[in-house]
């Protein structure tokens, strides 16, 4: 059965990875450098980047029909041997990693024209205790000199602008290793729809309780490196309107002494917006340039003011011209965003009692009704150390049962994270608010 998505479809995703029915095994290897890399994509080219330090070389990687070696570009890594562990060591990081950030220099640097943010430490590293940060791929107006960084990889700046029109945000990976452990060319990394690897991939990426149709996969990817591995997904959903909207998860694995992957963190984004990649004339600041409509780049812009957005249904919009009507309109409105905060706050706190209170009785989250959904919010919070809900942009649109309150929406904790636009369908019963319906 096919599902037809609207833009505040909710996807529940549960991740677990077990031995492929074909012989690929997706089990973890006892290899500490074993490399196993699967992708999946539409028409676009997979890119990825191997770093070897024992060659100081920078591999660029193109998989389509076939895997191909586009360029291989000489480096420069830590002047100090061995995997980084602590702040100052003067080691580049060996894993997994994805760029998180672009700065542009137009002055003299030691970090030439550009650098590339990478995102250590990652997940795996602050489970191995490793500390440190500020690990980038960038340039040099100087000499370039063999294992002469405090950390980073380093390339001459004409090789960096080469290398620069294939490198996207948290998406191509960089894989930083000593040695690769096996020649790379000559093997196939690509999987296809009807191969049961993808099955595989996508019955432990299972969209439940809805039906998935793998038409709106745009990419998949599973890479291993030792006892940790990181799977992705990209998909696509419309709107009524035929507008696209991408969804991105990506989930960081480690294995167990059992050989079962076991998953240390879970990290989902939803694109709405379409954003210029921010440039960074100092290495430490962030200075933002997007491109947006002007309620969200003010509310970018003062993260602690909420822009609050008001339709009314033609009812009530025919009564503004009545003072009194317009009093009670506002009243309304501040009766309900304070609704909403306390909503927010017990969720922080997790204050469950008070948390519960605020959904109708007859409130259902896919297979979920009340009850079910108090006891999964009971037991994410026995689990979770800590939880944050950031919200911005509200927008408030009055029905006749009540308000479809909208808003964009930041969540972390210690082993989950997503962000993205959520729709809370509130009715009023016997003067209370009440969440009927929430989707994101």
């Amino acid at each position: 059965m096919k599902i037809h998505f609207s833009l505040f479809t909710l996807v529940a995703v549960f991740i677990v990875f077990f031995l492929s029915v074909d012989g690929h095994s997706f089990v973890p290897k006892n290899q500490e450098d074993s490399l196993d890399l699967t992708f999946y994509s539409t028409d676009v080219p997979v890119r990825f980047i191997v770093v070897e330090k024992s060659k100081q070389q920078l591999l660029l990687f193109e998989q389509q029909q076939s895997l191909k070696l586009l360029k291989t570009f000489v480096c420069a890594t830590g002047e100090n041997p061995g995997k980084k562990s602590i702040s100052g060591d003067s080691k580049t990081p060996e894993g997994l990693y994805f760029i998180t950030e672009v700065y542009e220099d137009k002055k003299i640097t030691v970090f030439g024209s550009r650098a590339y943010h990478l995102d250590y430490p990652n997940i795996f590293d602050k489970h191995a205790g490793h500390l440190g940060d500020g690990i980038f791929i960038h340039g040099t107006n100087k000499t370039l000199i063999p294992y002469s960084t405090n950390g980073c990889i380093t390339l001459a700046n004409d090789d960096l602008d080469e290398l620069a029109n294939y490198l996207k945000i948290n998406a191509v990976p960089v894989i930083v290793l000593e040695n690769l452990p096996a020649p790379l060319l000559g093997t196939n990394l690509k999987i296809e729809k009807n191969d049961n690897r993808f099955k595989d991939i996508l019955d432990e990426l299972s969209f439940a309780p809805f039906d998935f149709s793998t038409d709106n996969v745009e990419s998949l990817s599973f890479l291993t490196l030792g006892s940790q591995a990181i799977a992705s997904i990209s998909y696509r959903i419309y709107d009524k309107s035929s507008l696209e909207y991408r969804y991105h998860k990506r989930v960081y694995l480690t294995a167990k002494v059992s050989e079962d992957w076991h998953t240390l963190y879970s990290v989902e984004s939803q694109d709405i917006i379409p954003t210029i990649l921010a440039v960074h004339p100092v290495k430490n600041q962030y200075v933002g340039q997007t491109e947006l409509p002007d309620t969200v780049a003010a509310q970018i812009a003062s993260p602690d003011t909420i822009a609050v957005q008001i339709s009314q249904p033609d009812t009530v919009a025919a009564q503004v011209a009545s003072p009194d009507t317009v009093a009670v309109q506002m009243d309304m409105d501040s009766e309900l965003l304070a609704f909403v905060k306390k909503w927010q706050t017990a969720w922080i706190d997790k204050n469950i009692e008070t948390y519960i209170e605020c959904y109708s009785p007859s409130f259902r989250n896919g297979q979920l009704d009340l009850k079910g959904w108090r006891e999964r919010k009971s037991y994410l919070n026995k689990r979770y150390t800590f939880i944050q809900v950031a919200i911005q942009n509200i927008v408030i649109e009055w029905t006749d049962a009540g308000a479809n309150v909208s808003f964009f929406q930041e969540y972390k904790s210690d082993q989950y994270q997503t962000s993205g636009t959520k729709l809370l369908q509130i009715i009023n019963r016997d003067n209370k608010w009440l969440i009927q319906k929430e989707i994101m």
